[in-house]
């Protein structure tokens, strides 16, 4: 009997680690399917806003990391607003990442997704707090920006089309 409950302490001791390491790879798997999923993001996008022209270009580097590029021209076609983004998979979580002056990163943490859209969030800051792309049709997208501005809550819906 003494020998039974060894062996199973034995056999518990060198399968625990394996089922726990099988739930890790399992946790990267969704979170792969969940990049993945993002990966409608990735074209050339164009809308307006009033008299200006907004784009983003966003472009696939590596499985886990798609960097993009949003900017503004005016009706003269000077470039009056630009900005570097990411989105990326870092161990077990996916970011929006909007590359601020002097390399510093503001990150929103993929809050919900489904085949059509992904809910970015950062808890610290007030404007942008939510970041949502949805995909509502095959060749158009919005991109809602919500959160605290100057003390008013803000919506800013950004409508593009696929070129």
């Amino acid at each position: 009997m003494r020998t039974i409950k060894t062996s199973i302490l034995v056999i518990l001791i060198f399968l625990l680690p394996g089922m726990n390491a099988c739930k890790t790879q399992k946790q990267e798997t969704e979170n792969l399917t969940d990049f993945n999923r993002l990966k409608w993001i990735n074209n050339f996008w164009q809308g307006e806003q009033g008299d200006a022209k907004i784009t983003e270009n966003w472009n696939e580097k590596n499985p886990w990391l798609m960097e993009g590029i949003s900017y503004t021209t005016d009706k003269t076609g000077n470039r009056v607003f630009s900005q570097n983004m990411l989105i990326e998979q870092i161990e077990n979580k996916i970011y929006f990442v909007i590359i601020l002056p002097g390399n510093q990163r503001q990150k929103f943490e993929l809050d919900s997704i489904s085949d059509t859209s992904a809910v970015f969030k950062n808890e610290e800051d007030t404007y942008p707090l939510t970041i949502k792309y949805m995909h509502t049709s095959k060749n158009s997208m919005i991109v809602l920006l919500q959160g605290e501005n100057e003390g008013k809550m803000m919506n800013t819906e950004l409508k593009y089309a696929k070129q």
